[in-house]
């Protein structure tokens, strides 16, 4: 892949100072943005802190300095980085799953076409590694408004093993959005719901490493929209899971960020909600393992309509996994036109954030930046 329009925006004035539990406005006179002109499907943290990126024909590997370190053509709708340092990425197409494994500088070991055995449709695909190397595709089949669960076992090697059917207790097609594996070995599975009337619920349910269904459950937040984005273990007995969801009693649109935890059985323990009188959308989160602070990344519609997002800023929100409590709520008002897609952490406590720039006039003209910010707030 080539990469072009290389932009450098210089001399950056930023005045803000960080206070607990506060919102900052941060107001920079211009910005300081490493951009380029192709868009994002996925993109996740690796082990040794690097952004891992995918889209329709690529996906690449890239530090915290938004520097590439390689690229690879690859369809791939989902990518996850292994503990060997490699990687496997995924994408549907309709009625069989093409599932690949990657070295650690991005070479193709293997290509494999996985199938049901009835040929189900199996849409929205994502893996998860278990402690055996072995990999779980999950993906979902909705027939009207029923959905089921569709897994697939391979080996490391993407030889399949089997495949299973679970039946979601719910008359709403299902779309996946994230998978985690707990310290016990039981796979975690989100998503949300299709829309009735406006309305959705995020479901949420627990397998074994055999495909067995240990529990499903479902909740709504708000009586309208409610999306998930991201999970994460905090250790055997407790897990978040975070997105966002409207809080408005009207068909007006007022979304905010949510931390829910919840325990090994899927009972609630603690919801954490932020935003204000704005469109609020959490895009991602990273579950920081030096302090075990979760970092919220998103968007802020700076408009009051849902139609204002050529309004939007980055937001980020750090909060508290223990206490489930705010540390910062930061937005960037001069970053127009933008969305923060993924942070990482770093050990001199900056923040390294890819997002991306888009013209709301025109969607298809899309930029991918990364900022990094310093921990006095400077870029």
């Amino acid at each position: 892949m080539k990469y072009r329009n290389v932009l450098f925006f210089t001399s950056l004035l930023l005045v803000f100072t960080f206070f607990s539990c506060k919102k900052e406005v941060l107001v920079a006179d211009s910005t300081d943005l490493k951009a380029y002109s192709f868009s994002i499907n996925n993109c996740v943290l690796t082990p040794d802190n690097n952004f891992l990126l995918s889209g329709s024909s690529y996906v690449s590997k890239a530090d915290a300095n938004g520097n590439f370190l390689w690229t690879v053509g690859s369809n791939a709708n989902y990518t996850l980085p292994l503990r060997n340092n490699e990687f496997a990425s995924c994408t549907d197409n309709q009625q069989y799953i093409t599932l690949s494994r990657l070295s650690t500088v991005g070479n193709i070991l293997f290509t494999k076409t996985l199938f049901m055995n009835d040929s189900s449709e199996l849409s929205n695909p994502k893996i998860a590694e278990l402690s055996s190397g072995d990999l779980l595709c999950i993906g979902t089949s909705v027939s009207g408004v029923d959905s089921t669960l569709l897994i697939i076992k391979t080996d490391k090697n993407g030889n399949a093993l089997w495949n299973k059917k679970i039946k979601l207790s719910t008359n709403f097609s299902v779309i996946n959005k994230a998978i985690e594996v707990n310290a016990n070995g039981n796979v975690i599975i989100t998503g949300n719901t299709g829309k009735v009337v406006y309305s959705n619920k995020i479901y949420y349910a627990m397998i074994d490493s055999s495909g067995a269904l240990l529990w499903q459950k479902y909740k709504a937040f708000g009586i309208w929209e409610n999306y998930p984005t991201d999970i994460h273990i905090l250790n055997a007995n407790e897990c978040i899971i975070t997105g966002y969801y409207d809080i408005s009693t009207t068909v007006d649109y007022n979304y905010q960020f949510y931390a829910y935890k919840i325990n090994n059985v899927g009972d609630s323990i603690q919801l954490f909600v932020n935003g204000g009188s704005k469109q609020d959308y959490c895009i991602s989160s990273t579950l920081v393992s030096a302090n075990n602070n979760l970092i919220l990344v998103g968007m802020e519609g700076r408009g009051s309509s849902f139609t204002d997002l050529n309004l939007s800023t980055i937001k980020i929100v750090t909060i508290n996994t223990s206490s489930m409590t705010l540390i910062t709520d930061n937005t960037y008002a001069q970053l127009l036109e933008c969305a923060g897609l993924c942070a990482i952490y770093n050990s001199d406590a900056s923040l390294s954030v890819i997002g991306r720039k888009y013209a709301y006039s025109n969607p298809n003209i899309q930029q991918t930046f990364f900022l990094k910010i310093k921990p006095d707030g400077s870029f």
